[in-house]
């Protein structure tokens, strides 16, 4: 069962028009100057490094999800935001026919290749078409997050998958006792069977015939006529 070590970003715009992964950057950015995340003084420089790492190809980019992740040490924290797109972004080696529709922008003044599996439970979820569908349904960013929770959980937890016996039962030996009285009926049925067999081979053993010895004077007799 894997982890639930990722999370949305508490920033999500919804139906973004960009043709190039340069504009969804720009979407970004307006995004974190509006909310005071980068100062007028390191504006420029923070969107110089998002479009060099678009230039140098997205970090990850698989299943409709495209992520791209630039470092800059003048920001005091991580600045994401996911984008979803009005219409998918065609790029080379997307093979599954429906080019980008998510974008997952980090800017971040620590190192951000760590930070790129965070994105790959959400890539994961995007890979199966029904959750993907679910995820462009939607027509708010909390409809979203609750789509997004609502796949994780039934990724992580296998409600489906996991058996009666597997189940905890909250209780001290309360797996152990339960399996015994999953066991009884049949165990009674076994043991019923086998007792009604074994009353059936005595039966049929007693009432076959039985070999006994002829007596001594017969015995005896066919010896003397032998001996004459």
């Amino acid at each position: 069962v894997r982890k639930n070590t990722s999370s949305l970003p508490t920033r999500i715009l919804l139906d973004v028009d960009a043709e190039h992964l340069t504009e969804c950057c720009e979407h970004a950015m307006r995004s974190f100057y509006g909310e005071n995340l980068v100062s007028d003084d390191h504006k420029e420089a923070c969107e110089d490094a998002l479009i060099a790492a678009v230039e140098a190809g997205p970090s990850y980019h698989s299943h409709h999800v495209a992520m791209v992740n630039a470092r800059y040490n003048g920001i005091e924290q991580d600045c994401s935001v996911l984008l979803r797109l009005s219409k998918p972004i065609e790029m080379v080696g997307e093979d599954q026919g429906d080019g980008i529709w998510f974008v997952w922008i980090l800017l971040s003044p620590f190192k951000t290749h760590p930070k790129v599996s965070t994105v790959a439970e959400f890539v994961h979820l995007a890979a199966e078409a029904d959750r993907r569908a679910a995820f462009l349904r939607a027509k708010t960013t909390d409809e979203l997050r609750a789509a997004y929770v609502e796949a994780l959980h039934a990724d992580t937890h296998f409600e489906s998958h996991v058996s009666d016996e597997l189940r905890p039962s909250g209780r001290l030996f309360g797996g152990f006792i339960n399996d015994i009285k999953r066991r009884l009926p049949t165990t009674g049925r076994t043991t019923k069977t086998a007792s009604t067999r074994s009353r059936s081979r005595r039966s049929c053993f007693c009432s076959s015939p039985v070999w006994r010895p002829r007596s001594r004077s017969v015995a005896c007799s066919r010896s003397k006529r032998t001996a004459r």
